[in-house]
């Protein structure tokens, strides 16, 4: 005779209750350690502009001051 499995057993479903669901927290916790990386990590604001930037920025500044 085979036992079929229709879901985590007892055990689990009682340490679950009593010290909350270890696997889901860590999960949670690992998805905003990789958060915070992605915003540390992200040097984007930290490239120099390319020359056709430099340039577009430098005719908006003129045309600004312009009277």
């Amino acid at each position: 005779m085979t036992k079929e499995i229709a879901g985590p057993e007892p055990i689990y479903d009682s340490v679950v209750a009593d010290h909350g669901d270890a696997v889901i927290e860590a999960r949670k916790a690992a998805d905003a350690v990789g958060r915070q990386a992605d915003t540390a990590l992200n040097w984007s604001a930290l490239q120099p502009e390319s020359d056709s930037a430099k340039r577009a920025s430098r005719a908006h500044r003129h045309r600004a001051s312009a009277p």
